[in-house]
């Protein structure tokens, strides 16, 4: 599922002149987006998924017709075995947090066998702008400090010192940028709690610092 398209955040550069098109192809920076949405989801919002995702799981049979699973909302089940039996799909009936069906999960040990996609189906809009803005806020700082254009694209997601320090000559543009993205964050997943250096005091969510041009966990 695509969390924001490439104009979404090519829109975001306009005012970027140091940005080039040619550099940013639509390959790189669609792989960006997906690292961005990987470390907004993963970090900033504690694990919290906001797009569908496929998981293949087994559970201990609690001899009852239901079972809830890790992930939900439960879109559908691809498959589901008891006992190394596969049941058919018409004996399963799926809910938001559990499926039912017609057998009853024998007990035992790992006997349960589920495949199944979870997740929303359409990523909410403000979490699609902020998974945009903190692309184009990574663009923005390797522009304005003239870092390679390479750095966390094509390997994993995108490490917070990497990609976030320092923000160079479209710092005001970024904080900005940055401001809406803890929002999100706190608003749809509660953030990450870091140490502020200014009083010691937990805080609700990642922030960054413009004195020291960084972020602080």
């Amino acid at each position: 599922m695509s969390y924001c398209t490439v104009t979404e955040v090519t829109d975001l550069l306009e005012a970027v002149e140091d940005y080039s098109a040619t550099t940013w192809t639509s390959a790189k920076i669609l792989t960006l987006i997906d690292n961005c949405a990987t470390y907004f989801e993963d970090t900033l919002c504690k694990g919290k998924k906001f797009s569908s995702t496929s998981y293949t799981e087994t559970y201990d049979g609690n001899g009852k017709h239901d079972m809830r699973l890790n992930h939900t909302p439960i879109i559908a089940i691809q498959s589901l075995s008891i006992d190394e039996t596969v049941i058919a799909s018409t004996d399963i009936y799926v809910y938001a947090t559990r499926i039912a069906c017609t057998y009853r999960y024998n007990l035992g040990r790992q006997n349960i066998s589920v495949t199944y996609t979870a997740g929303k189906t359409t990523v909410p809009k403000p979490v699609a702008d902020a998974i945009a803005k903190l692309a184009a806020s990574h663009i923005a700082r390797v522009a304005g400090t003239g870092t390679s254009e390479s750095i966390s694209i094509a390997a994993g997601p995108i490490k917070l010192a990497e990609s976030f320090s320092p923000a160079g000559k479209y710092a005001d543009k970024i904080t900005n940028w940055d401001k809406d993205i803890r929002r999100i964050a706190r608003q749809y997943g509660g953030g990450v709690r870091l140490i502020s250096e200014t009083n010691n005091k937990r805080d609700e969510f990642v922030e960054f610092d413009p004195r020291s041009d960084r972020y602080v966990i």
